[in-house]
Parts: C-alpha cells; structure tokens; sequence
C-alpha cells in the first residue's frame, strides 16, 4: 500500500466498533470495555475527536454508520464486531493452551493487545502495521500508558518480508508457542506473499502455536475478489484511496490451500457476509 496517511479503513472499523457498542440488536459483540479503551485511543491519535466519538455511539451516528456501511457493503455493519469477538477468544484460547506471544499484523486502532497485555503480563504483544497508522496509533498508546509488554513494529508487509521483520526483532522468540492474528490484512496482499506469510510463520514459531486470519471470498470466472452485489464499485473505492484488494480465496478451496504445510483447520470456518474467519493450528 502507497500511501503515506493513517488507514481510512482502519479509522472506519474503529467508528463501527465504537457504534456497535451500543447498538441493542447486536449486543456484546464489541464490549463497554472495549469501546471505552478505543474511544480514548482515538481520541488521543488526534484521528477522532471527541464529538466524533460521542457521536458515534448515539442513535442518529449509529443510523449513519450502518447505512453508509451498507451502502458498500451490505450487511456488513455487525461483520467487524463479530470479528473482534472471534479473534479474542482465539487469543485467549491459545493463552490457555500455553502461547507466550502473540502477535498482530495489520494491527490498525485494534486495541486487542492493549487490553490483554494488561491482563497477560508474562505474555509478549507485538503488533506491526504500516508506518502512516502505526505513527498515529503511538500518540493513543502512549496517552494511556503502553504496558511493557506490548511493542508497535512500524512496518509495511507488503514492501518488507514478515521474515525480515522477526528475524530482526529481539522480543521476537522463533521458538516459543504463539498466536499470530492478520485481521483484515490478507486482501491486501499478492498470493505469494499470503503463501509466504503462513510459511513465515511456520518458520518462527514454537510447536502448537496457531494463527487465526480473514479473508476475503474469491470470483473465479472474473479472477478478483468478492465483495458483494456492488463488487465494481467498492474494488474501485479502495483502490482509489490506495487500499486496493487483490487476493481472495473460496471457501472451499482452503483445505488445498493448506495442503503440504503443517496447518490444519483447528475448527470450521466462520462466515460474516463476504469474509470469512479462520484458525489454524500446528
């Protein structure tokens, strides 16, 4: 990704968020704690201010955010809280059966590892995502106190090689039982560089680590990724604010997908409108 601002992206799935919080026909998919951490992060990132925060989480804002939501990708509103909620108890399940690290690529405002590195703290948090966002997250962290066992890796996956990166960090250990998150991040990425990614993280991680992922469904006939009934449109979109997507996969094509790597499903797969949620294990 070209760019040199903060994810757009990752400052719409923090406004959904802090709307679904009080949303009465989803409720608990985004917690009163997790919004209350998020809306502080914003806050102090400079990204939001705090009308904007307020207004988010009234009904008149929460309207806004499901129909202009809706609008691009219908039905797609309760996806992102649904995935805060997945991903949280795969990191809390892999906790429990002994990871140390955890680590998030494409962390965006995600505020997953600020909270249970305050919860875990004999648990390693790393969290990398392109410079432009991770430079603004930075001002939010340090505003609520970041705890010593979380670390921010500024980089962009998509010009530097994961390989490159953990090899260089010193919190890193390539041995140690983990759980690697990449929420949102795979539609954004060159095939190979998905391949490579799950082949990184082989490499660098202990025996019975897991990595739980998105992605994105996959039009076969028109060889591009699958984004609803107005694909068209919100291809161009993202493209346009340079954020393009350019991967995807059917869903019955993970298992070949895994086939040859030491990867295996640890449970279905789950579905929320286009994207799919996923946790493989070793």
């Amino acid at each position: 990704m070209k760019y040199d601002k903060p994810s757009q992206t990752a400052w719409g799935v923090a406004a959904i968020c802090l709307g679904l919080s009080v949303d009465r026909s989803h409720p608990g998919l985004v917690t009163q704690d997790y919004a209350e951490t998020l809306a502080h992060l914003m806050r102090a990132t400079g990204e939001m201010s705090r009308f904007s925060v307020r207004f988010f989480q009234t009904p008149i804002g929460l309207m806004l955010l499901r129909r202009v939501s809706d609008k691009s990708l219908p039905g797609q509103f309760q996806q992102f809280g649904k995935r805060k909620k997945y991903f949280e108890a795969q990191a809390r399940d892999a906790i429990v059966v002994g990871a140390k690290q955890v680590l998030v690529l494409g962390a965006g405002y995600d505020v997953l590892c600020l909270r249970m590195a305050r919860e875990f703290t004999d648990v390693t948090f790393l969290e990398i995502d392109h410079p432009a966002t991770a430079r603004a997250k930075k001002l939010g962290l340090d505003s609520l106190g970041t705890p010593s066992n979380l670390k921010q890796i500024p980089v962009d996956l998509a010009d530097t090689p994961l390989q490159e990166v953990l090899s260089e960090e010193d919190q890193w250990d390539e041995t140690a039982c983990s759980f690697v998150v990449a929420e949102g991040l795979t539609q954004y990425l060159r095939e190979d560089v998905v391949k490579n990614l799950f082949e990184t993280i082989d490499s660098n991680t202990g025996k019975a680590s897991r990595f739980g992922f998105t992605f994105i469904g996959w039009r076969e006939q028109e060889n591009r990724p699958e984004a609803g009934p107005f694909t068209d449109k919100f291809l161009r979109s993202v493209a346009k604010r340079g954020e393009p997507w350019i991967w995807g996969m059917a869903v019955s094509g993970i298992s070949d997908f895994f086939a040859g790597t030491p990867w295996k499903l640890i449970e279905d797969v789950e579905v929320a409108g286009i994207e799919y949620f996923a946790c493989v294990g070793k």
